[in-house]
């Protein structure tokens, strides 16, 4: 084999493994942006999911003051009435 075929050959070979190695790195990059990307809708879902909870917790607490009103104002109201 004369040297300008291997040279030819090395350069064959080393500019496939550049591209290989280039395509390797433009998929690893898109797969960390779209990591990046659900992850980032994975928190902003826990944050709906906790504001959601606290609301239901601060409606029911709402709904048990109310009752513990009703209670109290039936309970005066009705003293007398006892069967």
């Amino acid at each position: 084999m004369n040297p300008l075929m291997r040279l030819s050959a090395g350069m064959l070979g080393g500019n496939v493994l550049i591209g290989y190695m280039i395509g390797s790195a433009a998929v690893n990059f898109q797969q960390v942006q779209e990591i990046d990307r659900l992850n980032s809708e994975v928190k902003n879902r826990e944050e709906v999911i906790a504001n959601e909870r606290k609301n239901v917790q601060n409606h029911k607490q709402f709904i048990r003051s109310k009752d513990t009103l009703t209670r109290r104002f039936c309970d005066q109201y009705f003293k007398g009435e006892k069967k």
